[in-house]
């Protein structure tokens, strides 16, 4: 009796929101992520801060609104499409930390039913979107690696688990912060925008 909340939860994250009906993220998120998304914005103040120290404040400076906390505009729906992604780790975290700020080259990104995945490159995360606020949604999801096939799925590794917080910053722009993310940054940031056919 006792592994049906297990089951249910397992059962509910292997189907996609539109077939298992409204998940709420309240319900998926682990705490380690409550206290991520309760903090972000230390995160991400501290990610900015720690790039400027290591002597990228010019790169930060010609990113513009992309890497500022307050940038969000109301609307942050992600519609379904493909979109060209590029992420930038900024800061550096106490595991492999990275130089402090490091750009990744362009990729290949798809959102559909509801899921943003990044099809392309070393490190792609990927996840479900949830609506939380007017001027953000919410991912849960996980980053697949090397020539892994997809993502790994919220909740079955800790070091691959990523909160993000998804906001519309521009007509057709958005972006993604991935705060204290397990490796090398201190925060990620994937900036979207509609691939051009």
């Amino acid at each position: 009796m006792k592994r049906w909340p297990a089951l249910a939860l397992l059962a509910a994250l292997a189907l996609p929101a539109t077939a298992a009906g409204p998940i709420r993220w309240q319900r998926l998120i682990s705490q380690h992520d409550k206290n991520r998304l309760r903090e972000w914005r230390t995160s991400w103040t501290t990610a900015l801060t720690q790039a400027r120290a290591a002597g990228f404040g010019a790169q930060v400076d010609a990113e513009g609104d992309w890497l500022k906390p307050d940038a969000a505009l109301e609307h942050p729906a992600l519609p379904d499409g493909s979109y060209r992604c590029r992420l930038v780790k900024v800061g550096r975290s106490l595991l492999e930390p990275s130089p402090g700020f490091v750009a990744l080259p362009p990729a290949a990104c798809e959102v559909a039913d509801g899921r943003l995945d990044v099809l392309e490159g070393v490190q792609r995360p990927g996840g479900q979107l949830f609506p939380y606020d007017p001027t953000r949604m919410l991912l849960l999801g996980g980053l697949g690696v090397g020539d892994e096939q997809g993502t790994v799925r919220y909740g079955r590794d800790g070091q691959r688990d990523l909160l993000g917080l998804v906001d519309r910053i521009g007509p057709a722009r958005w972006r993604v912060a991935f705060p204290e993310p397990a490796w090398q940054s201190k925060l990620d940031v994937l900036e979207l925008t509609p691939a051009r056919s």
